[in-house]
């Protein structure tokens, strides 16, 4: 008996020790950090007995989401390759084009791929709450440099419509160098929020990851990560429609309406360019003298290169400006429906309503590099020599 009671005296405060450990175990789980539990995520939904519609469902929504993932990692790395190892691709107009193939990219490596496992795990994460608020972070980080990528294109753009010609001076390579750097640095200081604590407060299920719906926060992100670069994409572009038309009419029809100097009223410079080396002007432009004396020297090769350099510039800003159209189509909804659930809580907004608009904006990723081949015989031909 003595054996059996010593043995009892000494289990009793092992086990009341091993108890306590258990409970701080479970305290600095549920106060610090959710755990990278595998048998948790065994027993989670991901790994449950499912019905066919179930499994069905589940090979469907993983295909979609992993040619997704794929299309925008393969489709944005092809972006980058052409450029590289195509020399006439090295534009200054490309650069942006580059620094928004690196967002998509950096989105596609590192968000897409736990994006889907959270949504092929029923909205389980078990990669930690710090690593919840990297990923958050990340994801509008890339998806804010890639709109604001997209407004400093469109900006270019402007450029390079109106004044084709002085374009080089204006945009040169360190310019737009230094431009892409700041895209980066104002996505990151929009992005870095949360992190600092500019958040909800974490929900109090650790395998828990969401979009942070602080009223504060969602308002300064959606406004300066989409709308106020959208209402920017949207001014500049309806300028470029009205430079285009002007500049189109003049250059094509060799009649441009001019303003006087010191004068409101306006006259008319007709300047024409026929298939010969000959240029014919009018009375006046033949005398070298309008009205107030003003000297007119253009020359038909100068009239050409003007109207050359112009149709390269404005059909550069028609496909990126059908990049820019289908971003916002695609991120619109998104933007939309995620300011109206933080600002209106009796709203209903079905999760899976949600969850599509997300992947929308996803979607939008892997759009781009088919926009430039289906537009662009130069990246079209770049893309087939890097292929083969």
């Amino acid at each position: 008996m003595t054996p059996n009671t010593e043995l009892e005296e000494i289990s009793l405060p092992l086990g009341n020790k091993i108890s306590d450990i258990a409970i701080i175990i479970i305290n600095l789980t549920e106060t610090e950090e959710a755990p990278l539990n595998i048998s948790d995520w065994t027993n989670s939904s991901l790994m449950e007995t499912m019905t066919v519609y179930q499994y069905v469902e589940m090979v469907i929504k993983g295909t979609v989401l992993a040619t997704i993932i794929l299309l925008t990692i393969f489709g944005n790395l092809l972006v980058l390759l052409a450029v590289g190892f195509t020399s006439n691709l090295r534009s200054t107009t490309n650069i942006f084009i580059v620094n928004l193939a690196v967002a998509d990219l950096l989105l596609g490596l590192s968000v897409l791929p736990f994006s889907a496992f959270l949504e092929l795990n029923n909205k389980q994460w078990i990669f930690g709450t710090t690593f919840c608020n990297i990923w958050a972070a990340v994801d509008v980080l890339c998806c804010t440099a890639s709109i604001i990528s997209l407004c400093v294109i469109s900006v270019d753009r402007y450029v390079g419509v109106t004044r084709p010609l002085a374009y080089s001076n204006i945009v040169t390579h360190t310019r737009a160098i230094i431009a892409c750097f700041a895209v980066w640095i104002v996505s990151t200081a929009i992005s870095v929020g949360p992190l600092f604590g500019w958040k909800e407060p974490r929900p109090p299920n650790p395998y828990v990851c969401e979009v942070t719906k602080q009223l504060g926060y969602v308002l300064f992100s959606v406004t300066f990560s989409f709308y106020l670069p959208s209402a920017i994409i949207f001014l500049v572009y309806f300028r470029i429609y009205k430079a285009a038309v002007k500049q189109t009419k003049f250059l094509e029809t060799g009649v441009k309406v001019v303003k006087s100097a010191g004068h409101e009223t306006t006259k008319e410079l007709t300047l024409r360019v026929h298939a010969g080396a000959h240029h014919v002007l009018s009375a006046a432009a033949r005398n070298g003298t309008y009205g107030d004396k003003t000297s007119i020297k253009m020359t038909v090769a100068n009239l050409q290169g003007r109207l050359a350099k112009f149709k390269r510039q404005k059909k550069a800003a028609k496909t990126l400006g059908i990049v820019v159209g289908v971003f916002i189509l695609c991120w619109f909804p998104f933007f939309f429906i995620l300011p109206l659930g933080t600002l209106c809580r009796q709203c209903y907004i079905p999760d899976l309503l949600f969850d599509i608009f997300f992947w929308t904006g996803y979607f939008n990723s892997c759009l781009n590099p088919i926009i430039y081949a289906c537009s662009s015989r130069d990246f079209k031909r770049a893309f087939r020599s890097v292929l083969h």
